[in-house]
């Protein structure tokens, strides 16, 4: 047989071959196509928390609380759920005891949205230290957001005074811990700043 009819044979395939082939192209070809769809639906959503004013009258500001936005085009159906502490110092964490209470009936005059479900506070009235659990019930339409915070600011602006000249202090932070990662979470976390009454937060 010369060259010419070399070229002309048809090629014997082996069945086995063929098999084996389209086993692996199957998965190969589904990873394909479910990875951008699965990008796609993950990064519409895009959460983040912040604080700023819950209330302002007459352009002065007097409550400031926490708040938890989706940013993306689509719902978030999932529940989130962040970590709210307070850490008292210096003269505030002297006065727990007192502080607490005070605390506390400020944050039921504050109140909260709907869909939001805030848990007990961890520690007792002597602690210096205390979370909670804030729950965010999914799911979290386009562009909506939910809230909760702390109506007055009596105690901040003495806690204001007290902390300008190092006598005492508050750190009031929250922190989204479900879900994780970027995307759907945009922003984590953020304080709220105890200061004295003013027309910022």
């Amino acid at each position: 047989m010369n060259e010419n009819e070399n070229a002309r044979a048809p090629r014997h395939i082996d069945r086995r071959t063929v098999v084996k082939g389209a086993a692996w192209s199957v998965p190969a070809i589904a990873a394909a196509v479910a990875m951008p769809m699965a990008t796609a639906s993950q990064s519409t959503a895009q959460i983040r928390i912040y604080a700023d004013c819950l209330l302002s009258v007459a352009g002065v500001n007097i409550g400031r609380g926490f708040f938890v936005e989706n940013q993306g085009t689509v719902a978030y159906d999932g529940n989130i759920t962040v970590t709210e502490t307070i850490r008292l110092s210096g003269l505030a964490a002297v006065a727990a005891v007192a502080l607490w209470p005070i605390l506390a009936v400020q944050g039921i005059l504050g109140g909260s949205t709907s869909g939001v479900t805030r848990g007990s506070w961890s520690g007792n009235i002597l602690s210096t230290t205390r979370s909670r659990t804030v729950t965010i019930a999914g799911p979290l339409a386009a562009g909506g957001q939910r809230s909760w915070g702390i109506a007055l600011d009596a105690i901040s602006g003495v806690l204001g005074v007290l902390d300008l000249v190092g006598l005492a202090g508050i750190t009031h932070t929250a922190v989204i811990t479900s879900p994780t990662g970027n995307p759907p979470v945009v922003k984590d976390s953020d304080a709220i700043n105890w200061e004295l009454i003013s027309t910022s937060c």
